[in-house]
């Protein structure tokens, strides 16, 4: 299992991506609302308990995402919230015209790594993407501008 160190960060990085996320939405208060839902739940495969030997014995990897997702299949929650916990890390897997949930949750996520205690994210975020779903730098710094501000707001409410 995760140690109490390790959980308390997957806390903290699971709530800011929410709150990014629900920033990003400003048009519609409960999509704004499940922006956050599915930030804040975008991690929970990692609070699975896997048997690594069976896994990995069989050769299979533990793919964390999509097992989140499907526990969050298994709750109920809308479809919606499961694809973008199940495809975050690679939103380009979910065929979609327009910037949508998982593309939140995308750039939630990789701003709220960047601005945790790693400090850098495992990849740049793939901006040829996010522009073929209609996010340019422009609007991507206004995002990071925010993503900035919640991190403040979060680091002030743990104080």
């Amino acid at each position: 299992g995760l140690s109490e160190a390790a959980l308390l960060a997957l806390q903290n990085h699971s709530l800011l991506t929410g709150q990014i996320a629900r920033q990003m939405e400003t048009k519609d208060k409960k999509k704004a609302e499940e922006a956050f839902l599915a930030g804040a739940l975008h991690e929970v495969g990692w609070l699975v308990k896997v048997n690594d030997t069976v896994a990995h014995g069989a050769g299979l990897p533990v793919d964390r995402s999509l097992l989140g997702a499907y526990l969050l299949g298994l709750w109920g929650l809308p479809h919606s919230i499961m694809e973008a916990v199940a495809y975050h890390k690679e939103p380009h897997l979910l065929a979609h015209p327009a910037f949508e949930l998982v593309d939140m949750i995308y750039i939630a996520d990789h701003l709220a790594t960047e601005m945790g205690a790693k400090g850098t994210a495992e990849q740049e975020l793939d901006l040829a993407y996010l522009a073929r779903v209609g996010i340019d730098e422009t609007q991507l710094s206004g995002i990071r501008a925010a993503a900035t501000e919640a991190a403040r707001t979060t680091e002030g409410d743990s104080a």
